[in-house]
């Protein structure tokens, strides 16, 4: 009886405790039914884009899909290495860096077959990012093999399938940029046109200078290239596309042929991290000094960062202190001021600065006007103006964060301190000023890396030397139809960002961080 009466309670907390154990997971279905369609929002328009992104960055699609049967001949085969032959193609050992007759005559199929496709223009221009120049001997090449292969296509009723190649040959007679030296001077913001990109120079690097767009409309007046005449029947592959042009016997264009045969590609991250591969060895060699601009464009993103973060801790700090010691009406018509800018557009905002900045804007009239300046200063399309403007449309967001922090200190503590003899220096330095820690991160945090991804204020404040990270993305992604590149970019980007974000709070820790 009494080993019963002993063993119920044992039972009663066992039930209890099974009874709060199934309520708690209740409450976390519950919880985690409200919280679903938020979660299922960040997944569809965040992660899905950022790893969208992120593939993107390693596809390469446009070869192997457009060079099938050429690809399938090179299985089994081995590919072109470097000789040391001469340049002349008439030489007989110009043959032993090129594929053989079946190989060369797969890939004369796979031209024509996309000539005819109007899928060529993708596959030249992709080529031509690892080998500028070649995209208009791909469309020579396509021409040949079309006009060999299908005579009929040379009559003269039938050339429309011509005339988009001798358009892009025509067009491909200035290549793109291939050092990348001009890159920055096409960024958008440069002088004479606000946010529009310069047409004769391309932000490119030298493996992977952009072409012009795959489809390119024909001007009535552009003179057409030729059709290319027929071969003799007896003429091998080999021969004929030597006799085009002596850069399909150089080992340097089969390499770039052969590393294209796979769907995905090192060829975007390595140009991103301004690296290339050695077209005889095929090692990874840094790029040279004309050619290597990505990281340099990287680390004066990060610059102009933390310039515009430490103006705005600058100059928000002792307005929040302000606004929280002032009496709550001022403090009120003071967060009123503040939060203005918010409600109103970042281009409005943007191109009010363009007014006042500009040479004939208001800033410089107020300077001549009082004696200050005896000639016009330039402030617009400048580092200076970038960092202002910047400065203003960033500060609410480091403000806001230090403010919600001041507001929960008490002036209790440095009236007990001063009572304690410590003067209002020291007491504001070692009891107000640590307490404000938690707001400063998290402002100057925010800031950073809302900083980093600007791209209108740049583009129509800043000049050809202040364009940052996302300026060159939107540039390839709008203009060169580069997506790999943009992708490779914008992954980089958001990959440094995650580090810093990551040494950061390692160094500060999550619990200083607070927005109030």
């Amino acid at each position: 009886m009494s080993q019963n009466s002993d063993a119920s309670p044992a039972n009663s907390d066992i039930s209890l405790a099974r009874a709060v154990k199934k309520s708690g997971r209740r409450a976390r279905r519950m919880a985690l039914l409200f919280a679903a369609p938020l979660l299922l929002y960040l997944l569809l328009n965040f992660m899905a884009p950022v790893g969208l992104m992120m593939v993107t960055a390693w596809r390469n699609d446009e070869p192997p899909q457009f060079l099938p049967k050429f690809y399938q001949a090179m299985q089994n085969r081995p590919w072109p290495v470097a000789a040391t032959a001469p340049s002349d193609p008439a030489l007989p050992n110009r043959q032993a860096i090129m594929p053989d007759e079946a190989a060369l005559a797969s890939l004369a199929e796979d031209l024509a077959q996309a000539q005819t496709d109007r899928t060529l223009g993708q596959l030249a221009k992709r080529l031509n990012y690892e080998m500028p120049g070649l995209r208009s001997k791909i469309a020579e090449a396509a021409r040949m093999a079309d006009a060999v292969l299908h005579p009929q296509n040379r009559e003269a009723g039938s050339e429309d399938s011509n005339d988009l190649l001798a358009a892009m040959a025509a067009s491909s007679d200035e290549e793109p940029d291939a050092a990348g030296k001009n890159a920055e001077k096409s960024a958008p913001g440069s002088p004479g046109t606000p946010g529009s990109p310069v047409p004769s120079a391309k932000p490119t690097h030298a493996a992977s200078a952009p072409a012009t767009a795959p489809v390119a409309p024909v001007a009535p007046a552009a003179p057409v290239a030729p059709v290319a005449p027929v071969a003799p029947e007896n003429e091998t592959w080999r021969q004929r596309f030597l006799a085009l042009d002596p850069i399909w016997g150089e080992a340097a264009t089969w390499a770039v042929f052969e590393r294209n045969q796979s769907h995905y590609t090192w060829f975007y991250s390595l140009t991103a991290l301004d690296l290339t591969r050695d077209s005889s060895t095929g090692r990874v060699i840094r790029a040279s000094d004309e050619q290597a601009i990505y990281l340099r464009i990287l680390g004066r993103t990060l610059w102009i960062a933390s310039l515009v973060t430490v103006a705005t801790l600058l100059l928000g700090f002792p307005v929040a202190y302000v606004m929280t010691v002032v009496p709550p009406v001022w403090g009120r018509w003071l967060m009123l001021l503040v939060l203005l800018p918010l409600w109103t557009s970042l281009l409005v905002r943007t191109t009010a600065w363009v007014v006042l900045l500009q040479s004939e804007g208001v800033i410089n009239a107020f300077l001549l006007s009082t004696g200050l300046v005896t000639e016009r200063v330039q402030m617009i399309f400048t580092r200076f103006g970038t960092l202002v403007a910047m400065t203003h449309i960033q500060l609410p967001f480091t403000l806001l964060p230090i403010y919600s922090v001041m507001r929960t200190i008490s002036g209790a503590q440095l009236r007990a301190a001063r009572s304690l003899g410590a003067p209002p220096l020291v007491a504001w330095w070692r009891i107000y000023a640590p307490q404000t820690v938690p707001g400063v991160v998290a402002g100057g945090l925010m800031t950073f890396i809302l900083s980093l991804a600007y791209y209108i204020t740049p583009a129509l404040v800043g000049g050809p030397n202040d364009q940052m990270m996302s300026n060159f993305i939107a540039t390839f992604i709008n203009r060169d139809l580069n997506w790999g590149l943009a992708a490779a970019l914008s992954t980089l980007l958001l990959v440094v960002i995650l580090i810093l974000y990551w040494v950061f709070l390692r160094l500060v820790g999550w619990e200083r961080i607070k927005l109030g």
